[in-house]
């Protein structure tokens, strides 16, 4: 997901921390893809503590998936 122009890295991984509120599962692991893909988010810590990405981290993690996708 590209950021639209004129939108900094914050408001976007803002965005992306209200669309974590209801991901899960597969839409989850997309979802932390997409913001490793777009450019100016350099920061994660925020969106890592939202239960339902907590949730998909710890499912890969206890399946030994976690370097696949992280």
């Amino acid at each position: 997901m590209e950021k639209p122009p004129g939108i900094s890295g914050s408001t976007a991984l803002e965005q992306f921390i209200l669309l974590s509120k209801t991901a899960k599962g597969a839409a989850a692991v997309e979802l932390i893809r997409q913001v490793l893909e777009t450019p100016g988010i350099y920061v994660f810590g925020e969106l890592l503590e939202m239960p339902n990405i907590r949730e998909v981290r710890f499912c890969y993690w206890h399946m030994g998936l976690e370097r696949n996708i992280m």
